[in-house]
């Protein structure tokens, strides 16, 4: 049934009766909350942490128009202003 009505949306998006737009979001950090790890012997395990590292990237895939289009940000989470934005052929949002 959920693939029935998936491939009616598809199809509905081909036809330009409404956008399908598949939306995605991750973080990430170059130093992550690790609590293993390798290190010389007789050293102990550690990170060093840079919180200016933390990037987030978005990605949207606009079905019908079969576009993609992705940013990074400097902050996690992306709020407000930060969203991508995804517009169609005449330029709507």
């Amino acid at each position: 049934m959920k693939t029935d009505m998936l491939s009616k949306l598809q199809q509905a998006a081909r036809d330009g009766a409404c956008r399908l737009i598949y939306f995605d979001q991750s973080g990430f950090s170059a130093s992550p909350p690790v609590q293993r790890g390798w290190s010389p012997v007789g050293e102990p395990h550690r990170v060093l942490p840079q919180p200016h590292r933390r990037r987030s990237v978005l990605g949207a895939f606009d079905f019908g128009a079969n576009l993609l289009k992705h940013e990074a940000s400097k902050a996690v989470p992306i709020l407000g202003a930060d969203r991508l934005k995804v517009s169609d052929s005449n330029g709507h949002t």
